[in-house]
C-alpha cells in the first residue's frame, strides 16, 4: 500500500504586490546559497531587518549550504524544523577531527574524537591527549598508545586517519572527505 501523500496549500494573510521569482545559478549548492545571503543582506540595507526576511526549504537537510554561508558571514538566523546543520552531531565530529589535527594541544576537540572509540571514556582519553600535547603531535601521542587503541579495530583506524590528515599532504578538501 503507498505511503498517504499529504498535500501542501500554501498560503499568506499578507497582501504584496511581489512576486516569487525563479533564479537560475550555475552550481547548485554554493552559488545558491551565496545568492539568498547577497539578497538578504541587500534587503537588509534597503530597511528590511534580517526578522522579517525568511528562506523556505522542502526539506530541512537542503539548508546546510545556506547555513555554513551564514555562519561564515556572521549573520544570526534560526532554523524551525530540525536541527542546524552545524549542530548535529556527525559534523560536530569532523570538525573536532579537522580542529585537533590542526591544533593537538585543542583537548575539547581530542576528547570529541577519542571518545568516538569503543572503550574509550574520558580517563583513557585524557591520558592519550596529555602524550599528545606532551609530544605537540597528534600521531605521535596516538602512537605511544597503540596497544591500547589496537584493542578496538577502530584503534588503528583512527591512528591512520589522523597521521594521513596531519601529514597535510593531501590538502584540504582531502582531509575532510578521509575523516
Amino acid at each position: 500500500m503507498p505511503p498517504s501523500v499529504y498535500t501542501k496549500n500554501l498560503w499568506t494573510d499578507k497582501a504584496s504586490a511581489q512576486r516569487p521569482s525563479l533564479v537560475s545559478v550555475a552550481d547548485e549548492a554554493d552559488h545558491q546559497a551565496r545568492y539568498i545571503v547577497e539578497h538578504v543582506l541587500e534587503a537588509r540595507e534597503g530597511g528590511m531587518t534580517l526578522k522579517q526576511q525568511a528562506v523556505l526549504f522542502r526539506a530541512a537537510h537542503h539548508s546546510a549550504a545556506l547555513e555554513i554561508e551564514l555562519t561564515r558571514r556572521n549573520i544570526p538566523f534560526v532554523k524551525f524544523g530540525g536541527l542546524k546543520f552545524l549542530d548535529s552531531v556527525h559534523v560536530k565530529d569532523v570538525l573536532a577531527a579537522l580542529r585537533w589535527s590542526e591544533n593537538p594541544r585543542d583537548r575539547v576537540a581530542g576528547l570529541r574524537v577519542m571518545q568516538l572509540l569503543p572503550g574509550v571514556g574520558p580517563a583513557i582519553a585524557g591520558r592519550v591527549l596529555d602524550q599528545v600535547a606532551e609530544r605537540g603531535d597528534t600521531p605521535a601521542g596516538l602512537a605511544a598508545f597503540a596497544a591500547l587503541l589496537h584493542a578496538s579495530e577502530d584503534g588503528p583506524v583512527l591512528v591512520a586517519l589522523m597521521s594521513k590528515v596531519c601529514s597535510r599532504e593531501s590538502g584540504w578538501p582531502a582531509e575532510f572527505e578521509m575523516i
